[in-house]
């Protein structure tokens, strides 16, 4: 046994010891597969919805990820699609399909995007897991010396 940890101990031995530990790590290292061309029932979803202070109807794009072989991005038409205020009344508006990848809300008269509120979207395809997004809009206040030095 001495022999050995003397024999692993050369410069030489710890080299190589260094080297075959280095390449074991490097073959089973984390390794994420990249498909090109995924089927239809795979192909991800890209969600596009911009939240505007005031605005009380709201458009939304909603495709899948074109693969490699398609020409053009397949709308994604069979969805359950609202938004949800996260404080206050929490109101929930349903997006209804209007064209293509839009999705549009009626005007509601009790619903507008207001400052400093959290909103949630939520997105449900049938055998998919649910795509969830939240965010908290930016208040409106505007810093009088920083628009006077940028309008110098």
């Amino acid at each position: 046994m001495n022999e050995l940890i003397r024999y692993i101990n050369e410069p030489k031995m710890k080299a190589r010891t260094y080297f075959l530990f280095f390449m074991m790590m490097v073959s089973t290292g984390c390794v994420e597969t990249i498909v090109m061309d995924p089927d239809e029932e795979n192909l991800p979803v890209v969600v596009s919805c911009i939240l505007e202070q005031g605005q009380s109807k709201l458009t939304l794009n909603l495709q899948y990820v074109k693969g490699k072989s398609m020409d053009e991005y397949i709308p994604v038409e069979d969805a359950k699609v609202y938004i949800k205020e996260l404080k206050g009344f929490e109101r929930t508006v349903d997006f209804k399909h209007s064209e293509g990848s839009v999705w549009v809300t009626r005007p509601d008269p009790f619903f507008s995007i207001l400052p400093q509120m959290s909103y949630a979207l939520y997105i449900e395809i049938p055998g998919r897991e649910m795509i969830m997004a939240e965010t908290t809009v930016p208040s409106n206040r505007v810093i009088p010396e920083v628009v006077k030095k940028w309008s110098d």
